[in-house]
Order: C-alpha cells, then structure tokens, then sequence
C-alpha cells in the first residue's frame, strides 16, 4: 500500500472512533465580544494537546477546544470556542494537556482529568481528581496515552506501555504512578506519542521508541528503561514529538529520531545555527521556539500550524510575523499557541474550536455554503467533498494526493473551481480520487496508486483527465481503491490492479453501481447484485470469502437505489429502505450486524440513500433522516447516537445527500449544505484552520 510520511502521520493522528455516547455540542457564548487585553506576566503557562488547550493567567487555570473525554475539567463533555475559567482556585502551577486527557498542579499537588483509563476511553473525569495524597510534584506531562511527572526529584510514569514509554523496565500497564528507577534528581520531563524524555543532573535520557517497536528488540536494546543519548550535560529542556524530539542545551536546539534508543546509536543533531534560543514547544509533528523574543516553527504544516501563512512544510526553523516580544509558544497536534506581548494567540486547526476565536469549525447543524441556489450535485468522500453548480465542478477539502483536480496538492477550505467549462452532470468522490461525467466524457483524478483512475498507469493527477475516447458514460461510482461506471447499460469497473474500464459481464441493463470498501453493488433490471470480499458472509451469506462474479441478492426485481460504504450497505426498492453489514454504531438500524436487507422502518415514500462510515442519511418525501454514530454532528443534529431514521430539521425539499467518512452534505432548494467534521475543510465553511496567529477571545 502507498504510504507517504504525511498518510503515516494522518493515520497516526486519527483518533478512537466512537459512536457518540454523549451529545457534543457548540459553546460560542461569551461575556464579552471585545478581546481582553493582559499582560504579559499574567501567563504563567501554556499547553496545546490534541484539540485542547490550557492556561494559567494569575493562577487561574483556563481550558478550551476539544472535550469529547472531559479533558477540558469543566464538568461537562461540550466543546468550548473560548477559554473557560477550570475550578475557583487561583493557586495553579503548572498544568499539560494531553490526547485524551489533562493534569495540572496547584499548590504541589497532582490532579487529572479527563480520559483516565488508558485501556478504554470510558470512563472519564470532567473535573480534576487528585491524584494520590502525596505532595511534591513539580512538574507534569501528558502524552498520548500515558502521563510522567516529577514529585520530590523522583520520577514517575503511567498510562499506556506498548513501546516501554513508561521506562519501568516492562512493559506493564497502569493506571496509577509507578516510579521510574531509583534516583531522586529528575527535573524535567517530556511524554509523547510512544516515547519518554527526561533531564536529570543536565544529563538527557529517552526511551520507549517509535512505531512499530517489537518486544524483541525492546527488551534487548533496554529501550523499556531510561536511555542517556548524549554525553554531554546543561541539558535544560527536552520535548517528545510524534516522530522525533528535540532538546535545549546551551542555547542551541537539537533533535533526534525516537526510533534508535536501544541501538545505542541515537543521531542527535543541531538544528538551525543559532546558540541563542531559549524556549522550544512541542507539536505532534511540529516544533516551535523562541529566541530573543521571536518566534520560529518548522516541521509539519498541513493545517498551517506553523503559522507563517503556509501549508508547506518546513525542515529548518521559520520565523513567524515580525513581534519580537513572544514569551510563550506550545504545539498541539494541528494547532499551535503563543503569547505574544500583551495577547494571546493560536493558529492552524480549529476543529474543535481549540484557536479559542469564539468558532468551532465543525457544524452539529446543517450550515449553507455560500449563497447559491444553483447547486445540482453533491459527492462527499473520506475527507473531501466536491459539487455541481451551474454545470461546473467545484472541490473543497482534502487534497494530500491532488483529488480536488485543482492543480496542485493544497487544501481548500471553500469550494473551489475545478475547470472553467460547464456541462458536467456526475460526480463520484472515492476515498483520496474523484471522477465526473461532463458531456457524456469521463474524467478522474486524485490517487491512482491501484489504477483506480483508469488512465492505464498508477501515477497521481491532480487536474481532471479525460478516461478512454467513449461519451456516452452515464453513471460513475468511486470506492476506496475500485472505480466503476456505466455506458449505454453495460457496467465497466477499474482498480485493484486493473488499470482500465473493464467489462463486468455480458448484461446490457445496468440501472446503478455502489463501490464500497473493497467489494461493489449494482442494479441491473431491477435485481440487485453484489461481488467481492465477503468475510463472514457480511456481504452475502453462505458465499465464499471472496465472490468473483455479480450475484444476486434475493429474488426481488424492483431495486432502483444502492449505496454502500466501507461497512454496511442500504438500498431501496418499491419506495422501501433496506440495509445490512456491520452495525457498530447503529448505522443499518436497530439490534445487531445484518448478513441480509432489512428493512429499516415502515415507510414507502424512500427516495435517495447515502451510507457513510458509520452513519447513513436518507431522503423520504423531501425531508431529511440521518442515523447512526454522530461522534462530530454527522447526523446533523445534536443527538450523540441514532440507529433509527431521525429527522433534520422541518423542511421538506431536500433533493440529494451524500455522507462522508465524517461529514455529511446535502441539498436543498439547490442551496449546498454541509456538517460534521471539518478537520480538512470538508465542510467548505471556510473556518478550518487559520495559516497565521488569530487573537484568542478571552471570557
């Protein structure tokens, strides 16, 4: 499988899936419209973990963003777009947010909240529960899944162990502070994605590793117990990334790959020239830090989470605006923040409404996209969406492998123009390509690491090209790595290493095709069939694990819609809504996984089915349903969990809608929709990240 560092990053950076057991809603409200303007003193400490952050201004501690898990500490799991004061304390001292969770300290005294079960994510704590009786602690951080913090000079770690991260010398599991050897002058230390640092005496120690780390070699090369990667001393900070971790000493920064702590051989090298840095910050994939007041990032930076009004990434430190009055900077896993003289500002991902501008850019709601009422079609893909306006193709979203056809691989977080000349009437967005019919020609792009396009090569495009010499096509479907389409009734399919439209049997009345996962439905003569992985008979009982031919499903003659995604698949036939597959979030409707069609309700006025990851829409007499997971507003309202039929909204003039991975869009009265996720601008609202500082809104 193709896998650049960005796609392994991605991957790594997805986070549980869940089904939405608690309403996630949108907090906007705010005391004052105006920003307050602070000083610089005032904030003592900051911290970015995966979608959240903290801070201590005056000794008050204020969390905002994410809070699927708690992890916000305010006694709720709502999302906040600005900062919200956590406890009535004014005694905090230090405090580190995590993925999943956040611990801070006041008065040395440790507390925790959010996600405090590493093997689950339930349950959790939505206020700080302290941790033990003992005093002492100094300093604290959270990783991804594990925590480390120093009481007294000792050190220790908790959490999740699967590379040794916890430095116990074992690779067991706790939820409760274990200590890390025997020595007692710790006075720093950093938890990552899989990997520990520390600083004891001005001497660095690292260990755990990056993925994958086999037991094998954890235990031979020691990586499960503290490892000193450099001989030198005056160590005085050290922070663990997701894929590497860099270090202070003697104003200069240096940085090293996790992944060779047990050879003995760690690669430790300086980065930049400059020998007069005096702070640095940790992102997941990126770093920031500060010398003589200014401000430098570099590393990854599809979200713009370097802030210097980019989406390129960096391999050597870029220097941020022209401020030379920066006291503070912390990275998240998208997103960055930095006080900055008297303000306090973040930049990149704002998801979750971690930038702390009063917005949260993923939608609970169905949200219009621009102004048009001349929207015709709607497709929506993994992570990328792209529309018909006016016989014109637009893509918004994701675009790591060039499927928005835009011409190059950046990004758009509104709908942008994929070619000037009208006349499309298909479009088809797969997980990372996307094809469309215009004039009856057809056209793909984007990913083509399978042939999915059906160019007769494997290699990328990012602009629309033209598919065989035919113009009669009719109908296209894209799938995860399988394209398939219809010309004049017969059914032509391509990838998985078939690199051009190939012909699937001999029948010349194909009416629809649904490509999913990694198998594909169709309709021909109004008898539905379904071909490919069949693993536990999910597809169709009592077959192979792999069908290699159209077989029928059932007897009926009267299918006319089928939509099938990576789990589950639904159709309707006479007006009736059928679906089976998997049912994890409730997406093929009520009680357990489904080997055959069943029917969701009793209604027979179904026109129109989308079935995403794990949710599904459909249209019934013009109105709108959704069901299933709703981990980030999919289903469009602000119900956490559906698996029957619920309605969005009180209109009744909805024509088409498509959900994605994550998101969902729709429309209606020719006016484009759109809600859920928009950690890639999917949405196309505009409100996904920022590519420089914005002011945080201050309560």
């Amino acid at each position: 499988m193709k896998r650049s560092m960005i796609s392994m990053l991605l991957s790594a950076l997805m986070f549980f899936i869940s089904c939405g057991e608690t309403a996630i809603g949108i907090a906007t409200d705010n005391d004052s419209s105006d920003p307050e303007i602070i000083n610089e003193s005032e904030w003592s400490a900051l911290t970015a973990g995966g979608g959240h952050n903290c801070g201590i201004k005056n000794g008050e501690l204020f969390c905002w963003g994410r809070n699927y898990w708690g992890q916000l500490g305010d006694n709720t799991d709502i999302n906040k777009a600005i900062p919200i004061k956590i406890s009535t304390e004014s005694d905090w001292s230090n405090v580190s947010a995590g993925f999943y969770n956040t611990c801070g300290i006041r008065n040395s005294e440790l507390y925790c909240w959010g996600s405090t079960s590493f093997f689950e994510l339930a349950p959790y704590d939505t206020t700080p529960e302290k941790v033990g009786t003992e005093n002492g602690w100094t300093d604290i951080s959270c990783g991804t899944k594990h925590i480390c913090g120093i009481r007294n000079g000792e050190l220790y770690c908790w959490g999740n162990n699967f590379c040794g991260e916890l430095g116990i010398g074992s690779d067991e599991k706790s939820n409760t502070p274990l200590k890390v050897g025997t020595e007692s002058d710790w006075s720093q230390v950093s938890a990552g994605y899989l990997e520990t640092c520390a600083v004891r005496s001005g001497e660095l120690y690292c260990w755990g590793g990056g993925y994958p780390c086999e037991t094998d070699e954890r235990d031979s090369g020691n990586k499960n117990i503290p490892v000193k990667i450099s001989n030198e001393k005056n160590w005085t900070q050290v922070v663990s990334a997701e894929w590497s971790s860099c270090g202070l000493r003697n104003g200069k920064i240096y940085c090293w790959n996790g992944e060779d702590y047990g050879s003995g051989k760690t690669v430790v090298e300086q980065i930049g020239r400059y020998s007069d840095w005096g702070k640095i910050g940790k992102g997941s994939a990126h770093i920031c830090g500060l010398r003589k007041g200014e401000l430098y990032c570099w590393g990854w930076n599809v979200m713009g989470q370097l802030g210097d009004g980019t989406k390129t990434d960096r391999d050597e430190p870029v220097k941020i605006g022209n401020s030379s009055k920066w006291t503070n900077v912390a990275g998240g896993t998208l997103h960055s923040c930095g006080v900055d003289g008297e303000q306090l500002f973040c930049w990149g991902s704002n998801n979750d409404g971690q930038l702390g501008t009063g917005e949260i850019s993923y939608r609970e709601f169905p949200e219009q996209i621009g102004d048009s009422d001349s929207w015709t079609k709607i497709s929506s893909g993994d992570r990328h969406s792209c529309g018909i306006n006016k016989g014109k193709t637009y893509c918004w979203g994701e675009n790591q492998y060039g499927q928005l056809g835009t011409g190059n691989e950046s990004l758009k977080q509104t709908p942008t123009l994929v070619n000037e000349n009208p006349g499309w009437t298909q479009l088809a967005t797969g997980s990372s390509h996307t094809c469309g019919i215009k004039n009856g020609d057809l056209y793909c792009w984007g990913d083509n690491y399978a042939g999915q396009l059906g160019d007769g090569t494997k290699s990328d495009k990012n602009i629309p090209g033209l598919i065989g010499n035919e113009s009669d096509w009719e109908i296209i479907s894209a799938g995860h790595y399988q394209t398939c389409g219809i010309k004049d009734g017969e059914l032509f399919c391509w990838g998985d290493r078939i690199l051009v439209p190939t012909r699937i049997g001999t029948e010349n009345h194909w009416e629809a095709v649904s490509v999913g996962s990694d198998y594909i439905c169709g309709i021909e003569s109004g008898k539905l069939f379904c071909w490919g992985w069949n693993m536990n008979g999910e597809l169709i009982p009592e077959e192979d694990d792999f069908i290699e031919e159209p077989t029928q499903i059932g007897e009926k003659k009267d299918w006319t819609h089928i939509d099938s995604e990576q789990y589950h698949r639904c159709a309707i036939r006479s007006g009736e809504l059928y679906c089976w597959g998997d049912n994890w979030c409730g997406q093929v409707g009520p009680n357990y996984n489904k080997t055959t069609p069943e029917r969701i309700d009793e209604k027979n006025d179904w026109t129109y089915i989308s079935a995403g990851e794990y949710h599904t829409c459909g249209i019934r007499s013009g109105e709108l349903y959704c069901w299933g997971a709703n981990e980030f507003g999919w289903l469009g309202n602000v119900v956490s969990y559906e698996s029957e039929p619920v309605r969005i909204g009180e209109y009744a003039d909805w024509t088409t809608v498509s959900a994605g991975h994550s998101f969902t869009c729709g429309i209606k009265s020719g006016k484009l929709y759109c809600w859920g996720s928009n950690s890639s601008g999917q949405l196309g609202n505009g409100k996904a990240w920022e590519l420089t500082p914005v002011e945080v809104i201050l309560p």
